[in-house]
């Protein structure tokens, strides 16, 4: 089954046996930028019709029409922006739930294929719930927050993206860690260039049945790629996992808390929890920025189609996708800059997008922000090979467990913060909500300038656990006084003194 393939491209080369999980990330990712984009047009167009009728709701598509009728355009818009609002939720607190207590617990003790499959048929379940909400519109608009429910049950996007990092990060070297995570998440780039440019020219071509039933066959083809390809990851000793619903998913959320509260090398814990806060900053702009662009953009004076917004996000997570690839490999690599450099470049370039995004009147001043914005994918994949350079392999499910939850609790607050805000701001400027995104990106920004003046990115090049015997558990320091970690400039390696 392996293929000994080396791709080089001048001095960089890729060994085609080091793709494993990037696959199915591509797959669940393209499938998911069909469907979002998807599921907000189909209830778009369900509040509207189930309001007035199709042929004013296919008028409303006009700039003049939709001046002409701005309360009736500003309710469609806001009851729209609750409804995606409520979706949130229903997907965000049962996934919370499945990787707190069950997922991200089961990788570390039985095996990390599992947590990457669950999330997979809980979207093609997604999928056909929203295929049935398409071929029956005169439904309930409210019938639209199953599909997200039981994919949220199944762990959703978050837990889908939690099984992969802490697949790579097990597999991974600590010098190869970065650029691997980064070839992951660029697979979330790169398939949203597909994914939504290709969602609104088939919404534009074909019908909501169409593209639902493509995503469906996008999962399982990831599915199939899952249980006969992708090589398990079992840790040295498994547990009985035959009383999996009871003592042991208690189990499971005991751990996940001592995880937290663990006694760890000075400084570690504490740059684990910056990390991870400045992570779910940049990730609560992202989800907000998601949530409530497609409105914005229908919106007058840029009135565009799904087909001009999927060619604008195709391009703009090209770009993403690009850095991630191709850049992110020379800075590592041959410039050897640091995580911490990296991660603040990122930062601010998000930062001057969100900016650019939120003052735009013309078309092109909307793909400017695109291509300044086009590092912000840096940040997530720095600070995810930070953070799992500080514990070790059999917690690094447990870690990304902690993260997903965190991302899901900052998902719900994202959906409630950018959809409330977004109706109420309608009026007095429509981009409020991209500049408090700035502002909240800024803040990301500064934790890591702190933590990069704070030499820890070299700590995390040199792990204290790397040098720490087996048996000399973080938890035994009794007195942590009498320990501290010194940056040994001449060896570029931690000694414990």
């Amino acid at each position: 089954m392996a293929v000994s393939k080396v791709i080089r491209c001048g001095s960089l080369q890729f060994n085609i046996r080091n793709i494993t999980v990037e696959p199915v990330l591509f797959l669940y990712f393209f499938a998911a930028y069909i469907v979002i984009p998807t599921l907000q047009a189909l209830a778009y167009h369900k509040v509207c019709i189930q309001k007035y009728n199709a042929s004013f709701c296919s008028e409303l598509q006009n700039v003049t029409f939709q001046k002409e009728h701005a309360e009736e355009s500003d309710y469609v818009q806001t009851e729209t922006s609750h409804l995606i609002l409520l979706a949130n939720i229903a997907m965000t607190i049962p996934a919370c739930f499945t990787v707190f207590c069950f997922l991200g617990s089961f990788g570390d003790k039985v095996g990390r294929k599992f947590p990457i499959l669950l999330p997979t048929v809980g979207a093609i379940i997604q999928a056909f719930a929203g295929l049935l909400n398409a071929a029956f519109p005169s439904s309930s608009v409210y019938f639209l927050l199953i599909g997200p429910a039981i994919s949220g049950l199944c762990g959703g996007i978050i837990a889908a993206v939690m099984a992969v990092y802490s697949y790579i990060a097990h597999i991974a070297t600590t010098e190869s860690k970065t650029m691997r995570i980064g070839i992951v998440e660029s697979m979330g780039f790169l398939a949203g260039t597909l994914g939504v440019f290709l969602s609104g020219l088939m919404l534009d071509r074909t019908s909501f049945e169409f593209v639902f039933g493509f995503t469906m066959a996008l999962l399982l083809l990831a599915t199939v790629y899952i249980v006969f390809w992708l090589e398990e990851i079992r840790p040295p000793q498994t547990v009985n996992i035959s009383n999996i619903c009871g003592r042991w998913i208690l189990e499971n959320v005991k751990e996940s808390v001592n995880f937290i509260t663990k006694r760890r090398p000075p400084r570690v814990r504490c740059t684990i929890f910056l990390l991870i806060i400045s992570i779910n900053l940049i990730l609560l702009c992202t989800i907000g920025e998601f949530d409530i662009i497609l409105l914005f953009l229908r919106r007058e004076p840029l009135v565009w189609s799904q087909s001009m917004f999927g060619y604008f996000k195709g391009a703009e997570n090209l770009l993403k996708g690009l850095m991630l690839v191709v850049v992110l490999p020379i800075l590592k690599k041959k410039l050897h800059v640091r995580d911490t450099a990296i991660v603040m470049g990122g930062a601010m370039s998000k930062v001057a997008g969100l900016i650019i995004l939120g003052i735009a009147t013309k078309t092109w001043i909307v793909f400017i922000a695109g291509i300044v914005g086009m590092a912000q994918g840096l940040p997530s994949a720095g600070l995810r090979s930070m953070m799992s350079s500080l514990v070790k392999d059999d917690e690094q499910g447990r870690l990304f467990g902690i993260v997903a939850t965190a991302e899901s609790l900052i998902g719900i607050l994202a959906a409630l913060l950018f959809n409330t805000i977004y109706p109420l701001t309608l009026h007095l400027f429509a981009g409020t909500c991209f500049l408090m995104a700035a502002g909240i990106s800024f803040v990301s920004f500064c934790i890591v300038l702190y933590l990069h003046k704070s030499g820890v990115a070299e700590m995390c090049h040199s792990p204290p656990y790397r040098n720490m015997p087996e048996e000399a558990d973080a938890e035994e320091f009794k007195d942590e006084d009498v320990f501290h970690v010194a940056i040994m400039a001449d060896e570029d390696h931690f000694a414990y003194i």
